[in-house]
C-alpha cells in the first residue's frame, strides 16, 4: 500500500507538470481573459478602484437591466465582482508592463493557482472524513481521485487560464481547511484566518463564498452533540465575524455595489438569456470530469455510510445556485459551475477507498475501465479522430 501512495504521488506531480508545461500563454484561453487583461492594465496605470467607487450608484444602477445599449448585460457591474481578481493580474502587469513577459508570468501564476487549490481540498475531504466518518477516505483514494481529476479535459483547459474561478477555488479551499483545522485543535485564530481567507475569494469572485457557505450549511446536521457541537458552532460564528467584518469595509468603500440585492437583480438578468449548444445539464458531469466515476462508486453506500450522505447533501448545497438555471435551459458555462469539484472530491476518494480496501473484482475491474477508457477517449487527438468516424460522431451528445 505504501508503494501504491508513493507510485499515486508521483504519477498526480508528473500529470500536474506536464499539464502546467503544455499550456502556452492565451492558448485556447477563455473570452473573459484578454478582458481581464486591459482591466489589469487599467489597475496598473490608473486609479481603477477609485473610479469604481465613485462610480458606484451609477454601476449598481445598471444591474437589473439599465446597461448600455451595446452591452449584453452590465459590463462594469460584472467587473465590480471580480476586483480581486483583477488587482492579482494589475499587480503582475504593474510588476512586468505590458509586455509578454507579463502574461507568461501571469499564466505560471494561474496555472500553479490550479494544483495548490486542488491540494487544499484534498486536505478538506481529508478532515472532513476524520470527523465525520474515520477511515473513510485514505490517502490512497484520495490520491487516486486527485489524479483523476487532473487527467481530466476541465482540468487542462482551466490550467493557466485567467478566469476568476481558479484563485477563488483556492481560497475557498485554504478557508475551509483552516476551518476544520480549528475545529480539530480548537484554535480560534484559524477560524478567523477562514473567514478572511473566504473573503478573499469573494473579492475574486462573488459566488465563490458560496462554497464555503455551503459546506458549513451541510456539515450541520453532522456537528455531532454537546461539546463537539459547541465548539464547530463557535468557530463557524467565529469565522463569519472575520468574513462579514471584512465585508462591511469592504461594502462601505464600494456602497452600494456590495448589496447582495443587486448581485441577484443582475445574477437574475443573465438567467434569462437563452443558452444553446450542450444541454446545461451535460456540463454538470463536464465539471466533475472522472471525479464521477469514484462518486458513483460511493453511491452505494449512501445507506450505510454518513461521509456519503454528507457528501450528497454537500453536493447538493453546492448546486442551490445553479439548478434553477440549470432547469430553466438558461446560459450556463462549464467554470461557473466549478463549486460542484469539492464534494465530487469528496464522494469519488470515498468510492475509491472502498473499492480498494473492500473490492469485489468485478466492480473494481469495471470502476478502473471506464477510468481508463475515458482518460483515452477525452484526449484531444482521439477524440478529434473519433468524431470523423462514420457514426461515432454521436459520442458528442454524450
Amino acid at each position: 500500500m505504501r508503494c501504491m501512495k508513493g507510485l499515486l504521488c508521483l504519477a498526480l506531480g508528473l500529470c500536474v507538470l506536464l499539464v502546467a508545461v503544455s499550456r502556452v500563454p492565451l492558448g485556447d484561453a477563455h473570452w473573459d481573459a484578454p478582458i481581464y487583461l486591459y482591466q489589469a492594465k487599467r489597475f496598473a496605470e490608473t486609479q481603477l478602484l477609485v473610479d469604481i467607487a465613485h462610480s458606484a450608484e451609477h454601476i449598481a444602477a445598471q444591474a437589473a437591466g439599465a446597461w448600455p445599449a451595446d452591452e449584453r448585460y452590465s459590463e462594469a457591474f460584472w467587473r465590480s465582482s471580480r476586483l480581486g481578481h483583477i488587482a492579482i493580474l494589475g499587480v503582475v502587469v504593474g510588476a512586468f508592463g505590458s509586455t509578454l513577459a507579463a502574461i507568461e508570468v501571469a499564466t505560471w501564476l494561474f496555472a500553479l493557482a490550479l494544483p495548490l487549490g486542488l491540494f487544499a481540498w484534498c486536505r478538506v475531504a481529508l478532515l472532513t472524513s476524520r470527523l465525520i466518518e474515520p477511515g473513510s477516505v485514505v490517502m490512497t483514494g484520495l490520491g487516486l481521485s486527485a489524479l483523476l481529476y487532473v487527467l481530466s479535459d476541465v482540468y487542462g483547459y482551466l490550467s493557466g487560464n485567467l478566469v476568476s474561478e481558479l484563485m477563488s477555488l483556492g481560497l475557498s479551499g485554504a478557508a475551509l481547511w483552516a476551518l476544520l483545522a480549528s475545529m480539530r485543535a480548537g484554535g480560534a485564530a484559524l477560524a478567523m484566518l477562514s473567514g478572511l481567507l473566504a473573503f478573499a475569494g469573494y473579492t475574486m469572485r462573488v459566488e465563490s463564498v458560496w462554497a464555503w457557505l455551503a459546506f458549513m450549511i451541510a456539515y450541520l446536521p453532522y456537528a455531532g452533540s454537546g461539546q463537539a457541537r459547541t465548539r464547530t458552532l463557535q468557530r463557524f460564528v467565529l469565522a463569519g465575524a472575520a468574513a462579514l467584518l471584512c465585508y462591511l469595509v469592504y461594502a462601505f468603500a464600494f456602497h452600494p455595489l456590495a448589496d447582495p440585492r443587486y448581485y441577484l437583480q443582475f445574477a437574475a438578468s443573465l438567467s434569462q438569456r437563452a443558452r444553446g449548444g450542450v444541454p446545461a445539464l451535460y456540463l454538470v458531469f463536464v465539471v466533475g470530469g472522472l471525479l464521477w466515476v469514484g462518486a458513483l462508486l460511493a453511491l452505494r453506500r449512501i445507506t450505510v455510510s454518513p461521509l456519503v450522505r454528507f457528501g450528497g447533501l454537500w453536493l447538493f448545497v453546492s448546486g442551490l445556485p445553479s439548478w434553477g438555471v440549470i432547469a430553466a435551459g438558461s446560459e450556463v458555462q462549464t467554470r461557473m459551475l466549478i463549486g460542484l469539484v469539492p464534494p465530487l472530491l469528496l464522494l469519488s476518494a470515498a468510492g475509491w477507498t472502498f473499492a480498494l480496501h473492500h473490492p469485489r473484482p468485478r466492480v473494481l475491474r469495471a470502476a478502473l475501465l471506464i477510468g481508463a477508457l475515458l482518460v483515452v477517449v477525452s484526449r484531444p487527438p482521439v477524440y478529434d479522430w473519433l468524431v470523423v468516424q462514420p457514426g461515432v460522431w454521436r459520442i458528442q451528445r454524450l
